[in-house]
């Protein structure tokens, strides 16, 4: 069996392809490529089998058996109802020829959002890609390699880019699959399904409380005015994206076992890291947030951590704290970039690292 090259991606261009070149780092760019070509065309080994299947039938068969009774169908309805078959050949046709075009606004969408992916190691260079490539498209090519992203989830996922007419859906769809790029799992196929149906004005409701969102709760605070709102809340819950608008649960950051007196509380990006003493944990009331409300928060929140850790800090009883630090977080380290209490430096910005 034979395979097509993959696109040319460095010729010019419209579309996704132009899109990868101009946006994607070298070292990714024939992954993106072939997740691109899966969900426009379907697999890429199953696209090729088609392709010379279908040269094989029409220059050597002429037909296959189903063609020819399609054909027949079609032919006696012409016969009956010419006008009628017309008008149902433009009608599909020209629902083909939407639906292909949302699906490639939204992958296009999607690459440009993608310039933040990690360059490639030494060890991955392009060279070491184009090889990637080459061994690919042998005839011992598996369904992993034929299909970067998993088939269930592409397939719900082109049922709704293709019906994505509007620019909030399809931009939507494209950091969705922007993010599926990235990191496979990230958006599991229940919660993809239920991102699709939201209506924007869940999103906005979800944007008006970001900044009260630390991980995978919303914090409550005791003082009035710097809280979210039961108003702003009610909509979350009417969505899904909450179970509870009443704070009912307390989250409680712990001193780890071999760092008895320092509590980290961290966030994506940022982190506190407080010395406590004579307590060996910090709590505060939180609202959770469920499944499809972390990633609808992860889509449209992105609020600034580092000042809601820094009311967090104010709110810290500091009879029984030392010092607290504000931390960048590396991976699972979390390295001290400002002293926040006392208000003096102590120890030099970055020398402090903490893992979780």
């Amino acid at each position: 069996m034979s395979y097509e090259e993959p696109p040319d991606l460095e010729e010019n261009g419209e579309g996704f392809v132009a899109n990868i070149t101009k946006h994607v780092p070298e070292g990714w760019r024939v992954k993106v490529a072939k997740m691109c070509l899966q969900l426009t065309l379907g697999a890429e080994a199953a696209a090729s089998l088609y392709s010379d299947a279908r040269e094989k039938l029409d220059h050597i068969e002429g037909r296959s058996l189903i063609t020819r009774r399609l054909a027949e169908v079609v032919a006696n309805q012409a016969v009956r109802d010419p006008v009628i078959v017309e008008r149902a050949k433009a009608r599909f046709l020209g629902d083909l020829a939407r639906k292909q075009e949302n699906l490639e606004a939204v992958i296009s969408s999607a690459v440009e959002l993608l310039p933040n992916l990690p360059m490639s190691s030494p060890d991955q260079s392009n060279e070491a890609a184009v090889r990637e490539a080459t061994e690919c498209r042998s005839d011992t090519l598996g369904e992993e390699a034929a299909n970067p992203l998993n088939p269930d989830w592409a397939s719900t996922f082109v049922s709704f880019a293709e019906n994505a007419s509007t620019d909030d859906l399809r931009q939507r769809l494209s950091s969705i699959l922007a993010g599926e790029m990235r990191a496979p799992g990230t958006y599991p196929r229940s919660t993809l399904r239920s991102l699709a149906e939201l209506d924007k004005a869940d999103l906005l409701a979800m944007q008006a409380v970001s900044s009260f969102v630390l991980g995978r709760e919303i914090l409550i605070f005791n003082d009035e005015g710097r809280k979210p709102t039961i108003e702003s809340l009610l909509p979350l819950v009417d969505s899904g994206l909450i179970a509870d608008a009443k704070p009912g649960l307390s989250k409680a950051w712990r001193a780890a076992d071999d760092k008895p007196c320092i509590v980290v509380i961290g966030g994506n990006y940022w982190g506190l890291m407080a010395s406590l003493k004579n307590v060996n944990q910090i709590s505060f009331e939180v609202i959770p947030l469920t499944r499809t409300g972390v990633a609808v928060h992860d889509l449209v929140g992105k609020a600034d951590e580092r000042g809601l850790l820094i009311r967090i800090a104010e709110k810290i009883d500091k009879d029984n704290t030392i010092s607290i630090h504000l931390a960048r977080r590396d991976g699972d380290m979390f390295i001290v970039t400002e002293q926040l209490y006392p208000p003096s430096v102590d120890i030099p910005l970055g020398a402090q690292k903490l893992r979780l």
